[in-house]
């Protein structure tokens, strides 16, 4: 079995690093390892990686073009992404047929990390396939940072100060991934990004941040041959359970939830479980213009912070993620997870 390789990037090399006296932040501008905006960003500044899902059908990592690959009895150059509707168009021509692309060895992928690695076999692309698929979020791929940005970081355990200078998307991916539990860190505002239309959005709050992303998604490009989920057909063939909960006044209360999992079952009831059957509610999805709603209701008051009308923000076949916000635009999310 291929090893996972191990992530060893030097940040001095990408980003300026200064000692310096911080202002006091708020908790709200401080963010860490786990909030919500570092995993928009991270997915933000990873390589792409499942936008060439109709070559290898992983989400992992990508394949660096030019690559021959045959489909189908069909051999072909892949020399950009305007030749996946070729590959895609093959798997289409006939039923019967198994719609494996195989590849021309030696290939080179590259992993989010945007770190390259050569395969030489099918063997070795099967173990780098089983290591690294997943059924995650992707990448997001039509919010784009106007770099360079200032990061301001302090470590709670030294209490210590670092301000970092990040000069593109590997030095931002980079440097969250090496976020540890002690390390908090704030952005500098106002900071610019290009949307979804190629338009320019000035940033000036976290929570604005994650508004534009949030905005966004619905508007990137959706992968050549990929099948658009039906999501009460994911929600109501898989138990779920809650990876995150993030409360209207910013805490983390995913604690709260750790030892419940939902069943939606078609008839539009919930079960929750506690190993045996702790609770029931109800659920109901609806669209209101592009926007996709799930309401969830509960019998138990210990779910009582779920009962809410919310947003869809995005899904796949392992996560849907939703947003709720109040009268107050104070906003709350959840994420469920498949079991």
């Amino acid at each position: 079995m291929f090893k996972k390789l191990l992530f060893f990037g030097i940040l001095l090399t990408m980003m300026s690093c200064e000692k310096e006296s911080l202002t006091e932040t708020t908790s709200n501008s401080n963010l860490t390892q786990s909030s919500l905006l570092t995993g928009l960003l991270k997915r933000i500044a990873q390589n792409p990686t499942a936008f060439d899902n109709v070559l290898d059908g992983c989400s992992g990592f990508s394949v660096v073009l030019p690559v021959t690959v045959t489909v189908n009895g069909s051999t072909i150059t892949v020399a950009s992404e305007s030749d996946f509707q070729t590959v895609q168009n093959i798997k289409n021509a006939y039923s019967n047929d198994t719609d494996e692309v195989f590849f021309t060895y030696p290939i080179q992928l590259r992993l989010k990390n945007h770190q390259l690695v050569t395969v030489t076999s099918y063997n070795q692309f099967e173990d780098l396939y089983e290591d690294y698929s997943s059924d995650d979020l992707t990448e997001i791929r039509c919010v784009n940072i106007q770099f360079p940005i200032t990061i301001n970081t302090y470590n709670t355990s030294s209490q210590q100060t670092q301000a970092y200078t990040l000069t593109n998307d590997v030095s931002l991916y980079q440097f969250l991934a090496s976020l540890t539990p002690n390390l908090q860190y704030s952005l500098s505002y106002p900071l610019t990004v290009t949307d979804a239309n190629n338009n320019p959005q000035t940033i000036t709050s976290n929570v604005g941040f994650e508004s534009v992303i949030d905005a966004n998604l619905s508007l990137c490009d959706v992968p050549v041959g990929n099948t658009p989920l039906s999501f009460t057909t994911l929600l109501t063939d898989n138990i779920w359970y809650v990876s995150s909960y993030i409360d209207d006044d910013g805490s983390d209360d995913t604690d709260d939830y750790e030892d419940y999992t939902f069943d939606f079952l078609s008839n539009f009831d919930i079960q929750v479980f506690e190993g045996s059957l702790f609770a029931n509610g109800s659920w109901n999805y609806y669209t209101t213009g592009n926007t996709q709603k799930l309401n969830l209701n509960f019998s138990n008051a210990d779910l009582l912070d779920l009962d809410q009308d919310w947003t869809i923000v995005e899904y796949t076949i392992g996560v849907i993620r939703l947003r709720y916000i109040d009268s107050d635009n104070d906003v709350e999310y959840l994420v469920l997870r498949k079991l």
